[in-house]
């Protein structure tokens, strides 16, 4: 993978503190890309499969966390 670049002062490249390559970096960063897209999908069926049952907190409930929050950030 190519990407074009600035020039940068030496010792500030991207990996050299640690010895690893661009390349490595770039593959850990897409890796950790695609696991946070997977748990954020996962989320997501996991919300609309709820809301599909009707499984939601009843709006009492959520009116009064709303209104202790309210209070507590009054004081």
């Amino acid at each position: 993978m190519r990407h074009p670049t600035a020039p940068q002062p030496p010792g500030s490249r991207p990996g050299q503190s640690t010895h690893r390559s661009e390349s490595d970096l770039a593959n850990e960063a897409l890796e950790l890309y695609l696991e946070r897209e997977q748990w954020t999908v996962e989320k997501i069926k996991t919300g609309l499969a709820q809301a599909e049952r009707g499984d939601f907190v009843p709006d009492e409930e959520m009116e009064a966390f709303f209104a202790q929050r309210m209070d507590s950030d009054a004081q």
